[in-house]
């Protein structure tokens, strides 16, 4: 039996660089990281720092210009599109500042649609939304439409969503962004639970000092590099 890699991501060199006209913009300079299985992280900086667009790389929704990217131990930089989305579908949930919930679908149908997509079959569609929602504690509100609900109660949805195929790592790109201090203290909350009891992986996006505080390791970047890393 393969044993599990110890580093849930993994990143070497990564540069990221974006040519707008006759101009090319550098945003990522260098970023060498390493996250273990179970680790609770908060990626730190000030708008224009990089910290959205290592997300997305660390996601695999975008490529780096110049390095590599391995989540659970898989070289993802040098896979096909169609490789990516897999490792998306399969191993990593998203949780974004923008709920995205779909106004005309229930919520039980938009915390399904993440099972349509990895092809699960109907039958077990409902149980795995059902069992995502119970987790964080919605399981009542299942059939109710988004816009019956309260801010704090969306993201909840939209945590649910990211939890149904069972994901090994969970990104968190400014979760509380759109919440008062009150609803953004249960959501991080809720992900620190998550992280504790599932074991799951958190990668926590934020420029809120208070709300990064509750993650255990907190890294920052600054100008694209990591001006400083507390696991280090």
């Amino acid at each position: 039996m393969a044993m599990k890699p110890e580093s849930a991501i993994k990143t070497e060199n990564l540069h990221k660089t974006f040519r707008l006209g006759n101009m090319l913009l550098r945003i990522l300079r260098g970023i060498s990281l390493e996250i273990k299985h179970g680790e609770f992280v908060s990626i730190m900086g000030p708008s224009g720092s990089g910290k959205s667009t290592l997300m997305h790389i660390l996601g695999c929704l975008d490529r780096p210009s110049i390095g590599h990217v391995y989540i659970g131990g898989e070289k993802v930089s040098l896979m096909e599109d169609d490789e990516l989305a897999f490792v998306r579908g399969r191993k990593i949930g998203f949780v974004f500042q923008f709920y995205h919930l779909i106004p005309s679908l229930s919520v039980l149908r938009n915390v399904m649609l993440p099972t349509i997509l990895n092809g699960l079959q109907a039958s077990g569609r409902e149980k795995k939304a059902l069992e995502a929602l119970q987790m964080v504690g919605l399981e009542k509100r299942k059939d109710f439409m988004p816009n019956q609900l309260s801010g704090g109660e969306r993201q909840r949805v939209a945590i649910a969503r990211a939890l149904v195929n069972e994901p090994e790592i969970i990104l968190a790109d400014e979760p509380t962004g759109n919440l008062d201090s009150k609803n953004g203290k249960e959501i991080i909350k809720l992900l620190k639970d998550l992280n504790e009891k599932k074991k799951i992986t958190i990668v926590l996006i934020t420029h809120d000092s208070n709300i990064a505080a509750l993650a255990r390791r907190h890294i920052y970047i600054k100008d694209g590099k990591i001006e400083r890393d507390t696991g280090r």
